[in-house]
């Protein structure tokens, strides 16, 4: 790609004049920074991350076969030295190789499970279930629960906090539909003295709040509508998030994970 843009040279000299904002500072646009230019493409050019990559691997490879060695006190514990050294030695071996050469390297085993007819994914899930050790397989087991204690902790700061919805994203095509186009119609017939702005915004915020595009519906008398807020969030009377009592009880017997 470089070497095609090369010929593009009138091109070249009216990016290198662009001028504006870039980070926190007023300069040339389409310029490499002091980072760029020393740190980070010298580090990409180099693989600096895939050797990165493989030094960690090589790391844990050795811990392996430690941590392994420590298990050969019963007859099943050998039988677990005995697969998982080797393994983790391999993995160590191709890690120290990556390292060196900058190139994604596969372990021999890994290899060899893809010449037997697995793909490359499932080789190394494969190769790596044969090498992990017990004391490995508990850290993991710690890892995952620590790791959903920590999501649930989120959760429930989440609920004590602003609700920031996840719908759909507002784009000029969701805009030009029929559905937004008459929420935004008649929200300036409701509210005639309201901007542009303001109607723009609140449009924005409706669209952005729900999987599906708004439709009409016509709440009568006697109909009954639910507003579920966060902990310690008061019910402000201009709100236009509410729901039907079918789906505030469907929300009631869903999880925590899945209410937010």
């Amino acid at each position: 790609m470089q070497d095609a843009g090369a010929s593009y040279t009138d091109e070249k000299v009216i990016l290198s004049q662009q001028n504006g904002w870039e980070g926190r500072s007023y300069g040339q646009l389409f310029r490499y920074s002091g980072a760029d230019e020393y740190v980070l493409d010298p580090a990409s050019q180099n693989k600096a991350g895939t050797r990165l990559a493989g030094v960690a691997q090589a790391g844990l490879g050795v811990a392996g076969v430690v941590a392994s060695s420590t298990l050969c006190t019963t007859g099943l514990g050998c039988v677990a030295t005995a697969i998982a050294g080797p393994v983790s030695a391999d993995y160590a071996q191709a890690g120290a190789r990556q390292a060196i050469t900058g190139n994604a390297t596969t372990p021999y085993g890994g290899q060899v499970l893809q010449s037997l007819g697995l793909s490359p994914q499932a080789a190394a899930y494969t190769y790596a279930a044969l090498g992990i050790a017990p004391t490995l397989a508990n850290a993991l087991a710690l890892n995952k629960a620590a790791a959903e204690i920590s999501k649930y902790s989120q959760l429930a700061r989440a609920s004590y906090s602003e609700f920031t919805t996840q719908g759909i994203e507002v784009t000029p095509a969701v805009l030009a539909t029929p559905q937004v186009k008459a929420l935004s119609a008649e929200l300036r017939v409701a509210n005639p003295d309201m901007s542009a702005e303001n109607v723009q915004r609140i449009v924005n915020g409706i669209v952005s709040s729900g999987s599906n595009l708004p439709i009409a519906a016509t709440a009568s008398f006697g109909s009954v509508l639910v507003k579920i807020v966060s902990k310690g969030e008061g019910v402000s009377s201009y709100t236009p998030f509410w729901m039907s009592p079918e789906q505030a009880r469907a929300t009631a017997t869903m999880t925590a994970e899945q209410a937010s």
